[in-house]
């Protein structure tokens, strides 16, 4: 009778333990999710600060532009200054908005990195790293004009070095050809050298 009584009251007693570990884990979880809110909502408010602060810059900026263009003094020089000056502007609103896009990759990443292997883990940030590239090669005029004269620049002094390496080959196997195998003299030799240099 003593152990029924006793198993009555185990079964109530384990069933009060699972509620209040399910009530603890509740709470738990509302805490994360209002922990969750409230970073969401700043965010949500730097977001519509910078956005703000950004309208009215440009705001100023077109009024000024207005009242200048109503001047007849407005030289052709201080345009293509003003528009150099607006160009940077969309330059730079670009890269904060690359950076803070980046930057939310790496917090994620840290985030992910702990679960997953980080050797798959870089590699996914590469990846992104390169698409995040190329939006910005994409969306920054500037950026292709660099790019592309940095590969002309590439081109050009490959092609000068592929014809030093040939002409030093050249004289290599004229050298082989007149000299044969005999030891080479120490004037012959740092001249061979400057030439492949």
């Amino acid at each position: 009778m003593k152990d029924q009584n006793l198993a009555s009251l185990e079964s109530p007693h384990k069933a009060l333990q699972e509620l209040h570990i399910i009530s603890l884990y509740v709470e738990r979880m509302c805490n994360l999710m209002n922990f969750e809110m409230k970073n969401l909502q700043q965010k949500s408010e730097k977001a519509e600060e910078e956005k703000s602060d950004v309208s009215e810059v440009l705001e100023l900026k077109t009024e000024q532009v207005a009242n200048e263009e109503e001047k007849p003094e407005w030289s052709m020089e201080k345009r293509y200054l003003w528009q150099a000056y607006t160009m940077l502007e969309k330059i730079q609103e670009s890269l904060w908005k690359r950076e803070r896009e980046i930057t939310e990759l790496l917090q994620s990443e840290r985030r992910y990195n702990k679960a997953m292997k980080p050797q798959i883990t870089v590699l996914l940030f590469l990846k992104t790293l390169v698409k995040k590239v190329h939006t910005i090669y994409c969306d920054v005029p500037g950026a292709k004009q660099y790019i592309s004269q940095l590969i002309m620049k590439n081109e050009d002094e490959k092609s000068d070095r592929k014809e030093a390496f040939n002409n030093a080959q050249a004289d290599i196997l004229s050298y082989e050809v007149l000299y044969g195998n005999e030891p080479m003299d120490d004037k012959r030799y740092i001249e061979l050298l400057i030439k492949l240099i």
